[in-house]
């Protein structure tokens, strides 16, 4: 119909496994075969959980009142990736005490590298927003590691980063826009941070 964009939905982003199952027994097929939606269909193969439909309406629905109430959300793809967290902060640590080597711990513990990561950046690079590769890193070198001075970056550009000048203007370097971009996501952490 030539529409191609402008039509908000919902998706899972949850990666789908690949199950074999095991051959059933003459007994197991004609018990299947009682609860199946259609003559020979395994029901236990059906592809949606029980309270899936009633949870994506909740989120349609939470969506469309937002949105008539003028106060947009931007949905989270996937939260709570606790190992995703570990390794996040790992890396940190290890890139914080490749920058100083009088560093044994950083001030950032898992739940905060899960708070910038999700929260504040959105799990996005502020660079290319890309979300593939990312990790964190310092924003301002030669200040110290912050809830306001730590940002999300690929790897790549992580990389190109940390060779930067430490007084290296970084508007220069990424434009204004990202900096703007960085220093109201910073802001908008210190009001939250002044709150609790």
């Amino acid at each position: 119909m030539g529409v191609k964009s402008g039509i908000d939905v919902i998706y899972s982003t949850e990666k789908p496994h690949h199950v074999k199952l095991l051959p059933l027994d003459e007994t197991q097929a004609q018990e299947a075969d009682e609860y199946s939606a259609l003559p020979d269909f395994r029901s236990r193969i059906l592809p949606v959980l029980g309270p899936l439909p009633a949870m994506f309406g909740m989120s349609m629905a939470t969506f469309i009142a937002c949105k008539l109430a003028g106060a947009a959300i931007e949905p989270l793809p996937i939260k709570l990736r606790q190992s995703l967290y570990l390794r996040l902060h790992r890396e940190l640590t290890v890139r914080e005490k490749r920058l100083d080597k009088n560093v044994k711990t950083i001030v950032l513990d898992r739940r905060d590298v899960g708070y910038v990561l999700e929260e504040i950046f959105r799990s996005k690079s502020v660079i290319s927003q890309s979300t593939d590769k990312i990790g964190l890193c310092r924003w301002k070198r030669a200040e110290p590691l912050s809830l306001q001075n730590v940002v999300v970056m690929t790897k790549s550009e992580m990389n190109k980063h940390d060779k930067l000048p430490l007084d290296a203007d970084l508007a220069q370097v990424y434009g204004q826009d990202v900096v703007d971009n960085v220093e109201a996501k910073f802001r908008k952490e210190a009001e939250i941070s002044r709150l609790r």
